[in-house]
């Protein structure tokens, strides 16, 4: 009763949708990245997600949601069960912020120019 299979859901419901669970949580253990983390997490909903892959990156090292092991049901639960009932550790707004449009543009045009900056010629005797 607590859970909806949804199936497919057109981009512009996804937003009352996530907005409206108590949390999400998608303890996976191949992720790439995750926006999806980011997106829920900008809604203010509670993130719960695994520890052992792309989602780390994504979740700015559990500074935006809860990191578990997604092998531990213990921990597993201990997380779902802290993010439903309010007990959740609150979301880093500033590290979410290092992900918007404007920030992370400023961020890879450093890591850009960095790269294309020539060497200094070493001093070879």
């Amino acid at each position: 009763d607590a859970v909806a299979f949804l199936g497919h859901v057109p981009d512009q419901a996804l937003a009352g949708l996530i907005s409206a669970a108590s949390a999400f949580v998608m303890p996976s253990t191949g992720e790439g990245f995750g926006i999806v983390f980011q997106e829920a997490a900008a809604l203010g909903v509670p993130v719960i997600a695994g520890n052992v892959d792309g989602s780390v990156d994504a979740l700015a090292d559990g500074a935006i949601g809860q990191l578990v092991d997604p092998d531990d049901r213990d921990a597993l639960t201990d997380a779902i069960d802290a993010a439903i009932s309010g007990a959740a550790p609150p979301i880093d707004t500033d590290a979410l912020a290092a992900f918007a449009p404007p920030r992370f543009a400023t961020h890879v045009d450093a890591i850009l120019a960095s790269l294309m900056t020539p060497a200094p010629a070493s001093h070879q005797p």
